[in-house]
């Protein structure tokens, strides 16, 4: 995950980007990681993809309503 992490600060960085959202695979809650001296906040999304597709697609809707809210 910290690669990960750090690979998505370079891209927000490089791209003058204060928002960046990442999908996980598994059931955790949505969380949020303000970078420090940086001004980023990066939204941790989890999909737990052995669900339903009712299910999943009810959790691809959330996670859409939450990126619209910003």
């Amino acid at each position: 995950m910290v690669e990960r992490a750090e690979q998505i600060v370079a891209e927000l960085s490089a791209n003058a980007a204060l928002h960046g959202r990442v999908q996980l695979k598994g059931n955790a809650s949505h969380t949020a990681h303000r970078v420090r001296h940086a001004g980023i906040l990066i939204h941790q999304h989890a999909l737990a993809l052995d669900q339903e597709p009712a299910g999943l697609l009810a959790d691809v809707e959330e996670v859409a309503r939450r990126m619209r809210a910003g």
